[in-house]
C-alpha cells in the first residue's frame, strides 16, 4: 500500500474517531438533560400531590367533603 494512501486511511480513521468523541458527548448531554427534565416532571407531580392532599384536609377540617374519589379525579384529569 503507497505511504499516500496509508495516511489518507490514517486521516479518515482520526477523523471518524473525532465524530464518535462528539457524538458521545452529544448523547451524555441529551441523556444529562433528559434525567433533569425527568426530576423535574416527578418534582412537579409530588408538588400537585401535595396541594391535592393540603386541599382535601382543608375542605375535612371545614366540615366539607369532596364526594369525589380517586377514579372520578383521574377520570376529570384525561
Amino acid at each position: 500500500m503507497p505511504e499516500f494512501q496509508a495516511l489518507a486511511l490514517k486521516a479518515e480513521l482520526d477523523q471518524l474517531k473525532l465524530i464518535r468523541r462528539a457524538n458521545a458527548l452529544v448523547i451524555e448531554a441529551y441523556q444529562v438533560q433528559l434525567r433533569n427534565a425527568r426530576a423535574a416532571e416527578a418534582a412537579r407531580i409530588e408538588q400537585t400531590e401535595q396541594e391535592i392532599s393540603d386541599y382535601e384536609k382543608r375542605l375535612a377540617d371545614a366540615g366539607r367533603i369532596c364526594l369525589l374519589d380517586r377514579d372520578d379525579i383521574e377520570f376529570l384529569r384525561k
